[in-house]
């Protein structure tokens, strides 16, 4: 009579033929009536004891049965569909390459670094750099690049915690949020180190140096006198905010001085305005006016009196300088300019009906429409 073995959960795992042997598992079961059937009881029960320790994995295994791998003394355990490390991370000096279960750890026991296993490759966990100062991306390359935290200690025996970055195996810029303090024993490269990045000085060409990055805590000095730009003609800075300025020249974008002053009303670029109305000014509307005063400037150069208000209620004034202004008529090249009869608008000066004092300034340009148009002029009396 056939006998049937079953698994631990209760289900039929195979039925053995008197006098015969069962090899669907990796150990041999023998059947009722097998003759010697104690050799392949005893040679199971040694496998099993070592747990079929040996180079390659047992063949036909089953879930939860266990393998002692001779050639990376590790232990592992069958899933049904894979064999999985049962210590946790495969420690190894040879990539232990597929199979293994997405997730599972592999210690690089040579370059002490740490591996998962994505499902169709080993991905580098860290460190970056290997304790054996090569590329563990491309290990043809015998220098390495990571970021490690370390201490420094300084002349007076201080401890500071900073990061240390490497590229190529050479110890680029040290990060640090301590006050200037100098290495002791000396560093090679950082003869002193700096709050924020300091850059080796054996490294050339590293694009700034540790003299003149920007620091909250002391001056800001340069490498090199009159030798560095801050900001150039392709890249500039929004706005530069300063209590003096001091140096031999300058220079500007924009074209006009203007100052901002209190209207009485909305002004938009290009209005001329006079002294008077219910605020400081207000937009021109008599022709040939004596009180006529500026220009509602576009983007001035320098800007009087800037933290008055807002341009709603505080316009940039143009004082002096070329500036655009709402002409109505014909205008030369040349020709002094007036207030018109129009609200904010200039118009060509009538030096027969006029004084000087009525001039605005002068047009930069021709203008041959009748209609009002917007063109540059100069602001002045001349």
């Amino acid at each position: 009579m056939a006998t049937n073995i079953f698994n631990y959960d209760g289900s039929l795992r195979t039925t053995i033929a008197d006098g015969a042997i069962d090899s669907t598992t990796s150990i041999a079961m023998p059947g009722r009536g097998y003759l010697n059937y104690g050799e392949p009881v005893n040679q199971d029960m040694l496998w099993v004891m070592q747990n079929f320790a040996n180079t390659s994995a047992p063949i036909a295994p089953i879930a939860g049965q266990l393998w002692y791998n001779t050639s990376n003394q590790i232990l592992y355990v069958y899933n049904g569909t894979a064999w999985l490390s049962a210590s946790g991370a495969i420690i190894s000096v040879t990539n232990p390459g597929a199979g293994s279960q997405p997730g599972a750890l592999w210690f690089d026991s040579t370059n002490k670094q740490l591996h998962v296993w994505s499902g169709s490759a080993w991905l580098l966990v860290g460190p970056l750099g290997s304790a054996i100062n090569t590329d563990p991306i491309n290990p043809d390359v015998p220098t390495f690049s990571q970021i490690n935290a370390a201490r420094i200690t300084d002349v007076s025996a201080i401890s500071h915690s900073v990061w240390e970055i490497t590229v190529g195996g050479v110890l680029l810029a040290i990060l640090s949020k301590d006050a200037t303090f100098t290495p002791s024993p000396a560093l090679a490269g950082f003869a002193t180190i700096i709050p924020g990045l300091s850059f080796s000085s054996n490294v050339a060409n590293v694009g700034i140096s540790s003299s003149n990055i920007f620091t909250s805590v002391q001056d800001n000095l340069p490498a090199l006198s009159s030798t560095y730009n801050l900001g150039s003609s392709s890249y500039t800075f929004a706005n530069v905010y300063a209590t003096h300025f001091v140096g031999q020249s300058s220079s500007a974008l924009y074209a006009d001085v203007a100052e901002r002053y209190e209207s009485d009303e909305l002004l938009d670029p290009g209005t001329v305005v006079c002294l008077g109305g219910n605020c400081e000014v207000t937009s021109s509307t008599t022709l040939g006016s004596e009180d006529v005063f500026g220009i509602v400037s576009t983007s001035p150069a320098y800007l009087l009196n800037s933290e008055a208000g807002d341009d709603d209620k505080f316009p940039a004034i143009a004082l002096l300088g070329r500036v655009p202004c709402k002409v109505v008529g014909t205008v030369n090249k040349g020709q002094r300019l007036m207030a018109s009869a129009m609200h904010g608008v200039a118009c060509a000066f009538d030096s027969k009906n006029f004084g000087v004092l009525s001039i605005i300034g002068r047009a930069l340009v021709s203008k041959e429409s009748q209609d009002i148009d917007v063109i540059e002029v100069v602001i002045g009396k001349n």
